[in-house]
């Protein structure tokens, strides 16, 4: 359909020959791109990968407290408590990253991203009104550095 629709255009000459070779090549990437996402929302995780790494967790989990036991004496609760926790966490965050596009707030904001493209596109064609932009929780990025 792109390419029927780059045909009309450059027959009314809208554009020229190198503008629709450029054009061509823009929408190539971006079939690509698009095709790499819907490769990742398709690739499903074989269920013995999240029990293998569930039955790893636990099983470090058991043995923490024996390799603690002779050097920390009463801090050794709480201290295993908070490595355990963590590691459970980060278990849980594991298996909710496994599907980045399914409109959860953890995942890749892919519905702001198309809105602030299509809000770009139309303010490159001055004439056409722009919407008023809707109010989406505000989804902050933050990197943390270990």
């Amino acid at each position: 359909m792109h390419s029927r629709d780059l045909k009309y255009a450059l027959r009314h000459e809208w554009f020229n020959a190198y503008q629709q070779v450029e054009i061509d090549k823009t929408l190539t990437r971006l079939c690509d791109a698009m095709g790499k996402c819907e490769r990742i929302k398709n690739t499903v995780f074989p269920a013995t990968y999240s029990l293998y790494t569930h039955f790893a967790v636990i099983f470090f989990i058991m043995l923490l407290p024996f390799a603690l036991i002779d050097s920390l004496g009463m801090m050794e609760v709480p201290l295993v408590a908070a490595i355990s926790a963590s590691f459970l966490l980060i278990e849980k965050m594991a298996v909710n990253l496994q599907d980045p596009f399914e409109n959860k707030p953890t995942d890749t904001p892919m519905t702001a991203i198309a809105r602030r493209i299509e809000h770009d596109l139309l303010q490159m064609l001055d004439d056409v009104p722009l919407p008023e932009p809707e109010h989406e929780p505000a989804q902050t990025e933050q990197f943390y550095v270990l």
